[in-house]
């Protein structure tokens, strides 16, 4: 009985945590590995609102870096610290069609199709085609922990 007793509460939570509506983007899951430094080359991310696109050019293959389907936009949340999402549109689906965002800026525009995403809240857009089915038409959101002065960003 101690065993059930023990056993109830984590099954109740994994049944409960798994009924929720799972929102994936539809950029391909793709490798990503990276390594920034708050302290020289990418300290201009200390700044609230401020962010950083890496591509293939800006990384170190050697050190097995890795940006993605499209690269990295690294943004610095007001609300969730250090976020990090695949530049590709995810309307596009092509790699080489990338969201742009102005300095200081809290959404990402596609220039092809003209949808606006929003960096503060998942990368979910805001308007143009991808708003009409949001949960799918997201950017695809990369996971960031800091560390010190470094930010690490993964699948």
């Amino acid at each position: 009985m101690k065993i059930i007793n023990r056993l109830f509460p984590i099954i109740a939570s994994f049944i409960f945590l798994s009924c929720g509506e799972l929102e994936d983007s539809d950029i391909p899951s793709t490798y990503v590995n990276l390594t920034l430094d708050l302290t020289y080359e990418d300290k201009e991310l200390n700044t609230v609102t401020a962010h950083k696109i890496y591509t293939t050019k800006d990384i170190n293959t050697s050190q097995q870096e890795a940006v993605g389907f499209g690269g990295i936009i690294v943004y610095h949340s007001t609300l969730n610290g250090y976020v990090a999402y695949d530049i590709a549109c995810p309307y596009e689906l092509n790699a080489n069609t990338v969201v742009t965002a102005e300095e200081f800026s809290l959404t990402a525009t596609c220039p092809k199709c003209g949808s606006v995403y929003d960096l503060e809240n998942g990368g979910r857009p805001l308007s143009g085609p991808s708003a009409e089915n949001p949960g799918r038409k997201r950017l695809r959101i990369y996971s960031t922990t800091k560390v010190g002065n470094k930010i690490y960003v993964s699948n």
